[in-house]
């Protein structure tokens, strides 16, 4: 007897052959009737997912995720495997940015199945510079949720005086997602030496362990007016800094610290310190 209909073969066959499709082929047969759409759904893995950028804002009472797919055809597939995860979460998709945009309520965040972005490739995960996602240990807990099985290529991450002591735990978070490329963002820190966490011993090591490659620095609107109790020794200049991350393995280093009055660049510690890394055998950047 001849199959008149797609519908018609076994579903275990229709599995086999649909499973050799390309993605773009996979989103192209969902739109042919409703039922290969029904029967697609589950096909269609989540680790087809490639994203431009993820990125984070904490609005007053929600979250709000921002996801740019490589293609509009996937963003819509996100949307569908958005639907059925959570029925708390609002999702659209724009037109020509190719983006998914959810709005999660704070208090539902931990009912939320994010398995949608599981082995997602990520280009950039990044975190809104207005109303940033600070990483509070509930924050850095639904972080680790959130990018479960994911890869990202860079990872932008905001700390403020109050959860700057979380900088210990990013580390084993940059070795699960495969991390190449660290940016952290730090502000908000008035009178205290800004890279004091980043300077000890036991950050530095975690660094070491992990992938990262280009380490990025960024210290904003804030004021250096002097030492404070607990704060670094003279000898402890930014320049040294740069000397122990590049011990860790790190390739390229970026400080950006708009906004602060520092004295660890002096001019007369540039040319030694250049002399340094000339004689070594790093390539540094």
């Amino acid at each position: 007897m001849k199959c008149k209909e797609i519908a018609d073969l076994p579903p275990e066959i229709l599995t086999l052959i649909v499973s050799n499709l390309s993605l773009n082929d996979m989103l192209n047969l969902r739109v042919v009737s409703p039922w290969l759409n029904e029967f697609m759904m589950p096909v269609i893995k989540p680790d087809t997912c490639a994203l431009t950028f993820l990125d984070l804002k904490k609005l007053k009472n929600h979250l709000a995720i921002i996801a740019e797919m490589t293609d509009r055809a996937t963003a819509l597939h996100f949307i569908d495997m958005l639907a059925i995860s959570s029925s708390s979460t609002k999702a659209r998709t724009k037109e020509k940015m190719k983006q998914i945009q959810m709005t999660i309520p704070i208090d539902r965040i931990s009912h939320v199945d994010f398995s949608f972005f599981k082995s997602a490739r990520i280009a950039h995960f990044r975190v809104a510079k207005i109303l940033p996602f600070t990483l509070t240990v509930a924050h850095l807990k639904l972080l680790r949720q959130l990018l479960l099985g994911c890869t990202i290529d860079q990872i932008s991450l905001f700390f403020d005086a109050a959860t700057i002591v979380q900088i210990f735990e990013i580390p084993s978070l940059l070795i699960a997602v495969n991390a190449k490329h660290a940016e952290f963002i730090v502000q908000n820190m008035d009178q205290r030496d800004l890279l004091e966490y980043f300077r000890t011993h036991e950050f530095l090591a975690r660094l070491e362990a992990t992938d990262v490659k280009e380490l990025s620095i960024g210290l904003t609107t804030l004021s250096i007016l002097g030492p404070v109790p607990g704060g670094p020794i003279e000898s402890e200049t930014d320049f040294e800094f740069i000397k122990q991350v590049i011990n860790c393995g790190i390739t390229k280093i970026t400080m950006d610290l708009e906004g602060c009055e520092r004295d660890g660049f002096e001019r007369f510690r540039l040319l030694p310190f250049i002399r340094d890394l000339a004689v070594s055998s790093r390539h540094v950047e």
